[in-house]
């Protein structure tokens, strides 16, 4: 359904620094996050390419992927490249991205840009708060 290389052009627009914002709306376990940025720890480049198949490695024949990933892009933030993947994609209708993640995990930090994606465990919800 997504090659390697329509995965790897969208790869290519998404900022290296959203690989594991990505990954993690794609449900990949953070761990296997960090794994990929261990692997290549000089090539940021890659990580959202890395990111991306390893997460269609694990999909199955009855997922939509292209809706899945379209969703995620949504979600990331990045409406232009999930129309790329899914023409008709409806813009996201709250701020609460649907997850089953239960982990706090601190992003990044500089001095002027904190991430946290903290889940909600009576909704099963992630506010994004940048």
């Amino acid at each position: 359904d997504l090659d390697d290389i329509f995965l790897l052009r969208i790869a290519q627009q998404v900022r290296p620094h959203d690989y594991l914002i990505l990954g993690i709306i794609l449900r990949l376990e953070y761990s296997e996050i960090e794994a990929i940025k261990s692997s290549n720890p000089h090539n940021s480049k890659v990580w959202v390419f890395l990111v991306l198949r390893e997460w269609i490695q694990r999909q199955n024949e009855n997922v939509n992927q292209k809706t899945v990933l379209a969703e995620a892009l949504r979600d990331l933030g990045r409406m232009d490249l999930a129309r790329k993947v899914k023409v008709d994609i409806k813009p996201a209708t709250g701020q609460y991205l649907t997850t089953e993640r239960s982990d706090v995990v601190q992003i990044g930090e500089d001095s002027n840009l904190t991430v946290q994606i903290i889940v909600d465990l009576k909704t099963r919800k992630t506010p994004v708060k940048l």
